[in-house]
Order: C-alpha cells, then sequence, then structure tokens
C-alpha cells in the first residue's frame, strides 16, 4: 500500500479487487483519508478517491448491488479502544462502477468501534461502539495512559439500502464496544464480549434475529469478560472465539465454543496468547488464525498463523506472516488465497501486504 494504515477496512469488491479505507497511526492515532483499491489479476494498488475527511475504526459492508457502505469511526485511546474523541455518523456509499463516493443517510447516533453486519434481507445491522468520552479516572490502574475513554453504546440501527436511511433497533441488553460481531450459518448474527464504560470486560452474548427483530441471550463465555476477542463461524455452526485481553491487562490464550441456543465450551487453547487476532472461517469448516498482539513473554506483535478443527479440538501451526502485525485486515481473494494488509509491527504502522495459501485449497463460498 501507498499509506501505512491499520484499524481500516478491507471490503471485497464483486470483482474480484479489495478496497481498502482510511485507518490511524499506532503512535499518534491519526486518522487518514487515503483509499486504495487492490487488483489480484496485477497484484498492484492504485489510488482510489479519498474519503472527504479521514477516518478509522469504522465499519464497511458490501451491499447486495455491489456498493459499499462505510460508516462511523472516530480516534482510538492509546489502549486501542475508543476514545470518544472525533466520532462520526457519516455514512458513505462507493460506487465501484463509477470509482466515486456519494453520501448516503447518517447513523442516528455517531460511533467507533461497533460492530456491523449484513443481514439476509440485504439491510446491514449496527450495534454498539463508542460515542462521547469522559475521563478514566482510576478505571486503568497499572496503565500508564489510558484515555480519555469513549462512552459506551447499547444502541442498535439497521441500514435499508432501498430507502437510504437508518432506522431504529431494539438495543442491545448489554453496551460494549471493540466486541465481536459475526454472522451465524442460519442468518441471525451474534454479538459476544467487549468492555463498557468502566472497563469492565463482558463475557455475554447476544443474538439477533432478523425475522423477529429482536436480540435474545446467547451462551456466556466461561470465566472472565474480555475485549478484542477474535471469532468466526465454524462448519457445524457454532461459533469459536478466542484470544483477546481481561481489562486491565491480561492476554489469554483461551478458546471457547459457543452453540447458539445451547451453551459454552472451552476449546484447545491457542499456542500463544493473543489479543486483536484475526479468525478466518475456511471453506474446510475449521477456522484460521491470524497475527494479534502478545505479552508472552514479552510485548510485541504476533507472526503465528494456526488452524483450529473441531474434529480433534486441537491447533495446527502453518505458514506463519513474513511480518508480526496486529490490527491488519484479512480478506479472500477469488483464487482462495488471503490477503493480509497493514497494521502496526515492531516498527511502527504498516503499508505492507502479504498473500497466504497455507491455509486455503478453495475459495470461501459467495454472498
Amino acid at each position: 500500500m501507498a499509506t501505512p494504515r491499520m484499524n481500516h477496512t478491507a471490503t471485497p469488491l464483486e470483482d474480484g479487487r479489495v478496497l481498502f479505507v482510511g485507518g490511524e497511526d499506532v503512535a499518534s492515532r491519526e486518522p487518514v483519508a487515503s483509499v486504495e483499491i487492490f487488483d489480484p489479476a496485477t497484484g498492484a494498488f492504485a489510488a482510489g478517491p479519498d474519503l472527504p475527511a479521514p477516518r478509522a475504526n469504522h465499519r464497511a459492508v458490501r451491499l447486495p448491488d455491489g456498493r459499499v457502505l462505510v460508516m462511523g469511526g472516530g480516534r482510538s485511546a492509546p489502549i486501542g479502544v475508543g476514545s470518544g474523541l472525533d466520532v462520526t455518523d457519516s455514512a458513505l456509499l462507493f460506487d465501484p462502477a463509477r470509482g466515486g463516493w456519494e453520501v448516503t443517510g447518517s447513523l442516528r447516533d455517531g460511533r467507533s468501534h461497533f460492530g456491523a453486519a449484513r443481514l439476509p434481507s440485504g439491510r446491514v445491522l449496527v450495534a454498539g461502539g463508542a460515542s462521547g468520552s469522559h475521563a478514566h479516572g482510576s478505571e486503568c490502574t497499572g496503565v500508564a495512559d489510558c484515555g480519555p475513554l469513549g462512552d459506551t453504546l447499547a444502541s442498535v440501527e439497521i441500514y435499508d439500502p432501498e430507502r437510504g436511511a437508518f432506522v431504529p433497533a431494539p438495543p442491545l441488553a448489554e453496551a460494549r464496544m471493540v466486541f465481536a460481531l459475526e454472522s451465524l450459518s442460519d442468518g441471525r448474527v451474534i454479538a459476544v464480549g467487549g468492555v463498557d464504560d468502566l472497563r469492565r470486560g463482558r463475557a455475554s452474548s447476544e443474538i439477533f434475529d432478523e425475522r423477529s427483530g429482536r436480540w435474545t441471550p446467547g451462551p456466556a463465555l466461561l470465566g472472565e469478560g474480555r475485549l478484542f476477542v477474535a471469532a468466526a463461524v465454524l462448519g457445524s455452526g457454532e461459533l469459536l472465539v478466542g484470544g483477546g485481553k481481561i481489562p486491565d491487562v491480561r492476554i489469554v490464550a483461551d478458546a471457547q465454543v459457543l452453540t447458539p441456543g445451547g451453551g459454552a465450551r472451552r476449546a484447545a487453547a491457542l499456542s500463544v496468547s493473543r489479543t486483536a487476532s484475526v479468525f478466518v472461517g475456511l471453506p474446510s469448516g475449521r477456522v484460521l488464525s491470524v497475527g494479534g498482539f502478545t505479552c508472552e513473554p514479552t510485548c510485541a506483535p504476533v507472526a503465528a498463523a494456526e488452524i483450529f478443527d473441531a474434529a480433534t479440538d486441537g491447533w495446527r501451526a502453518v505458514d506463519g506472516l513474513r511480518t508480526a502485525r496486529a490490527g491488519h485486515s484479512v480478506t479472500w481473494l477469488p483464487d482462495g488465497r488471503l490477503l493480509v494488509c497493514g497494521g502496526f509491527g515492531d516498527d511502527g504502522t504498516l503499508a505492507s501486504c502479504e498473500v497466504s495459501v497455507s491455509a486455503a485449497s478453495a475459495a470461501p463460498a459467495a454472498d
């Protein structure tokens, strides 16, 4: 990439290219407005139309008509959670056919560090996050500088592409930011983990069903609540949740399998504790873990990659990243390879990308 970036979005376009939007610098936490498009046919990046204003910690979702919805964003606190500063409610649509941006309806609540997922109808669910800020006081014991911290949201809204507007939806039972929001194989969406205003980790999960328009309690994580968890759906339809950190501050290697409509059980732990890893569901039904950040034995980004197989309840190491990184993106390419880009490494924010061929023997299922 031309621009180093972390906490950006990387969205596959219908023609196989990948749209990279925004992001921030790990040292200054300054957001960027740069947009780049990767073409797997040439293996090269091209400059895209810059954002009207810089943004990071936003979300991007491809709509059924091929356009990409980019919404929200705001600055991170030094510890990575939402600071509540420079939070935006603006939403934009990128049209690959025109190669440009257009304004669409604003979020009802400006937010950063939230979750978003496309629903079976093609609408987009937006939940939680941070908006507004407060001084952390004694909330970050043992951390030199963690604030200000964002006020955590429970509010939920849904983007309707036909109306070009966000409409209100029932809120989460527990406000949370920096959590996992994943689409289940039956079309429902699960929110798990995260943290609240007072830096209390969330162990709970909640499941949204578009047919009923309601949230229901899901299985809770065993043990303490945690933020920056990674999650992906297994071939069984269950959710694998792993890593993350317990507030103030213990990074974990723990992995668990959540059964929607059932409970949670412990799975084999990751080979190294890691937070801000990326989990990717593979066509085989297994799950790949890529990168992250560890403090085992010293604090540093992670290069390791490993695959979880529910049949053996074990992880198997695969070729790791050439550059250890966290806060990165992992995106499927049309030929079944995975494109890993950006994040931060030992020397700061990264512009580098690499392609993984060890994890995928076939392309993912189409949307």
